[in-house]
């Protein structure tokens, strides 16, 4: 019989009956699942204001469960004050327009409608949240992988790239990122990919350009990727050069990141020109 205390959650949601199957059978049923004790404030027996309860609870949690749906102002305000004190943080919502722009790198499980879909990727967070108590839950375990030039994203500092052009000079390069879905469930979700070149000023695909406060240029692009179980997708970018290399070719550098709702990879490489046949 052990008698290390459970890990606390302490769930910080609006208090109407429209989230009790989802507070009750969700964000609970997920943390009795991982071996967790979950309460929010209104279960509690306290004397005084209730705001100071909630601040005392979130100081004392070991882990936040924020639910951002109905975009509460009392719900955001007191998971600014948990960032602020550098609680780890594992955020709920219907959808991603629950989540805040400036919150939607933090760790965050989107369930549509599905109490059961909250349940089963709650718990997934959690014990992984439990098992590496030092670590951001933000840096769960990824679901996808990402590779380029056939190393993975965030192992590789170089790459060959195809280039572009004829008679030696370069009019831009073929970016290409694949994406492996490693586990035995479809994967359906809007990823974010990015790639920042400092001469490369414009593109051919669908990506947003946006000219960066360093000059540099970043090419945005958003899309749904459905991703079968163990198999592979890719996207691809041609950009174009502004200025022009000239034979021969040098190396250059950019910076790639993809990222989804359950993390990020980030990763500057160098580009080793490649002309195509």
């Amino acid at each position: 019989m052990t008698t290390t205390p459970k890990t606390f959650v302490f769930a910080v949601m609006p208090f109407r009956a429209e989230f009790d199957d989802m507070y009750q059978l969700g964000i609970k049923g997920a943390c009795e699942a991982a071996g967790a004790y979950c309460e929010r404030v209104d279960e509690q027996m306290y004397e005084g204001m209730v705001i100071e309860r909630i601040y005392n609870q979130i100081n004392k949690a070991d882990l936040i469960v924020a639910e951002l749906s109905a975009r509460s102002p009392n719900v955001l305000y007191e998971t600014g004050y948990a960032h602020g004190l550098g609680k780890r943080l594992i955020l709920i919502g219907r959808s991603e327009d629950d989540i805040p722009l400036d919150l939607n790198q933090h760790a965050h499980v989107i369930y549509g409608d599905s109490v059961s879909v909250l349940k089963s990727e709650l718990t997934k967070r959690l014990r992984w949240a439990m098992e590496n108590p030092e670590e951001n839950p933000s840096k769960a375990e990824l679901f996808i992988e990402f590779y380029v030039g056939g190393k993975p994203l965030s192992s590789t500092d170089s790459v060959e790239m195809p280039l572009l052009g004829t008679n030696g000079a370069v009019e831009g390069f073929v970016f290409r990122l694949d994406i492996h879905n490693r586990t035995d469930r479809p994967f359906s979700r809007r990823l974010g990919l990015a790639v920042v070149t400092e001469d490369i000023g414009r593109n051919e695909s669908e990506a947003k350009v946006v000219t960066l406060p360093d000059k540099r240029f970043l090419h945005l692009l958003e899309r749904e990727v459905t991703v079968p179980p163990g198999a592979w997708d890719n996207v691809e970018w041609v950009l174009r050069d502004r200025t022009q290399y000239y034979s021969p070719p040098v190396e250059f550098d950019i910076e790639v990141v993809a990222y989804a709702d359950f993390g990020s990879v980030r990763s500057p490489l160098r580009v080793k020109p490649a002309f195509t046949s």
